[in-house]
């Protein structure tokens, strides 16, 4: 009886110390993971190929294993998510929020593309993206029910994505729908002190800011007034950037994901200019100058050939000072350069800078 008793009680504690364990050391949210047989029949450039003018809905067994490019725990992303392979990405319209805590960025995913419908945002002249069938003509495609979510993605395992570095000049609609990473970049001299959204004015869908690189190209970046960040001021340095590349027509543009993400801590860089002279004579005080462009402005109307020459050869290293126009923080004071045409427009063309 007492041997008995002294078993019960082993066993109660040997039970408790279980128990606490598992208390101790619960298992994480994303490590739900079904064992899948099933492979993988198609990529993602080969389902976009499918798309044909006007929206196609799935009828076949195509399936995709795709890795989650994107994260909507920030909020910047809602009932929408962005997905890619080695030949591309893509968007699937989803509706259900919170997906971060199901399909983790990075983790490994089989897409069941059956019954689901191919469509074009903006409609017939946008990028290809993954919904269910629209009942609203204006659209291609609408969400997929949130039932139908869990049938339609299975994760295979949590897993990481190395966002593709890419210079911000080299950017194309190949990559649309993917993690980039663009580096050497920083916001506009005009975005300073401005917030990424305005959390107060939700009436406005998404604000736009301006990322320039050292050529002065130029990329949008799109924030929800939802954003956990949207209240945070843009960065003053320089740097990098990471986030999903999508595109609205033509015009490439930034969805960041994580506040984290934009990486600009070093020193603002100087842009190069190239300024009408009309422009210029406009705002500049220095009056030497001013009567030195109002000559080359009448130049102007002469035929092209022979200005051009004695603009090239005579008004070299000549210098401008825009401190009335210029923005305080890009930190100088007088442009030194040249004086030339560029597709028959006379233009400044900036050598150097000075402070003094």
């Amino acid at each position: 009886m007492i041997q008995k008793s002294i078993y019960k009680l082993f066993l109660g504690l040997s039970l408790f110390a279980l128990a606490s364990c598992n208390y101790n050391n619960p298992p994480a949210p994303n490590s739900k993971v079904k064992e899948v047989k099933i492979k993988a029949n198609t990529t993602i450039a080969q389902l976009k190929a499918l798309y044909k003018s006007g929206a196609t809905t799935i009828h076949d067994d195509v399936i995709v294993e795709v890795t989650m490019a994107s994260d909507d725990s920030e909020g910047n992303l809602y009932k929408t998510c962005f997905v890619q392979d080695e030949t591309g990405g893509m968007e699937l319209k989803l509706a259900k929020g919170n997906l971060n805590a199901v399909y983790p960025q990075g983790s490994k995913v089989l897409l069941f593309a059956k019954n689901l419908t191919l469509g074009k945002y903006p409609k017939g002249n946008g990028q290809i993206g993954l919904g269910y069938r629209s009942l609203d003509d204006k659209y291609e495609t609408a969400f997929v029910p949130e039932k139908l979510v869990d049938k339609a993605m299975t994760m295979l395992a949590p897993g990481n994505i190395t966002p593709k570095a890419v210079a911000l000049k080299d950017i194309n609609k190949s990559m649309a729908g993917t993690l980039i990473k663009l580096e050497n970049v920083q916001f506009k001299a005009s975005e300073l002190g401005q917030t990424y959204a305005d959390p107060s004015n939700k009436e406005i869908r998404a604000y736009e800011r301006i990322i320039v690189d050292k050529d002065a190209n130029e990329i949008k970046l799109r924030t929800s007034p939802y954003a956990k960040f949207a209240g945070h001021k843009v960065a003053e340095g320089s740097g990098s950037i990471t986030a999903i590349l999508s595109y609205y027509k033509n015009t490439p543009q930034l969805y960041l994901l994580k506040h984290k993400d934009v990486q600009m801590n070093d020193k603002r860089f100087i842009l190069p200019l190239q300024t009408s002279i009309s422009d210029i004579q406009s705002r500049v005080k220095n009056k030497t100058v001013q009567s030195l462009i109002g000559k080359l402005l009448r130049l102007d109307k002469v035929k092209y050939e022979s200005p051009n020459k004695l603009v090239e050869e005579q008004r070299e290293n000549e210098k401008i000072d825009c401190s009335p126009f210029m923005q305080p923080t890009e930190g100088f004071k007088y442009l030194i350069g040249k004086l030339k045409y560029i597709d028959n427009k006379l233009t400044f063309v900036v050598d150097r800078y000075q402070s003094k």
